[in-house]
C-alpha cells in the first residue's frame, strides 16, 4: 500500500485506489466494467473518501503478465474528473488468467507508483466450426 503523499497543488494527503473489479473479458475486448482509479484521502470520520480536488493524470499499465507478451491497448493515461479517472477503452490482446494492472499518478514533479494488483482475467471461448455434410 502506498504511504501518504502530498499533492503539490492541493497539499492533501492522497493515495490511489481501484473502485471496480473487472470481469472475465475476452482478448481484444474492452475490460468491463471500465477500470476506475480514484485519488483517496482521509475523510472527517477517518475513512477514505474521494479527493475531487486532485487532478494529476493517472496512468495504468500491465503489472503481472502471465502470457509474458501481452499488450494493453486503449487510452492508458487519463486526467481524473472529480478525483476519478475512468479507463473505458482498455483491452488486453492475449488470453491468460492472472493479469494485474498497476496505476501511477503522474506529474512533472513526482510520480506515485501503486502496484495494486487488480486482477484482470481474460477468457476465450472456442466455438466449433460447423461441419459440412457431404
Amino acid at each position: 500500500m502506498l504511504g501518504p503523499k502530498l499533492s503539490p497543488v492541493t497539499a492533501v494527503q492522497v493515495k490511489l485506489e481501484y473502485l471496480d473489479q473487472p470481469s472475465n473479458t475476452p482478448p481484444n475486448s474492452h475490460i468491463t466494467p471500465p477500470v476506475r482509479v480514484a485519488f483517496m484521502t482521509v475523510g472527517r470520520d477517518g475513512g477514505d473518501v474521494i479527493a475531487p480536488e486532485v487532478t494529476n493524470a493517472i496512468q495504468v499499465a500491465i503489472g503481472t503478465d502471465p502470457s509474458e507478451s501481452a499488450t494493453l491497448s486503449g487510452t492508458t493515461t487519463r486526467t481524473p474528473t472529480e478525483g476519478i479517472a475512468t479507463f473505458a477503452d482498455l483491452s488486453i490482446d492475449k488470453e491468460a488468467t492472472g493479469y494485474t494492472l498497476d496505476a501511477d499518478a503522474i506529474d512533472s514533479s513526482f510520480t506515485v507508483g501503486l502496484p495494486l494488483g487488480i486482477p484482470v482475467r481474460t477468457m476465450w471461448r472456442r466455438v466449433p466450426s460447423p461441419s459440412l455434410a457431404g
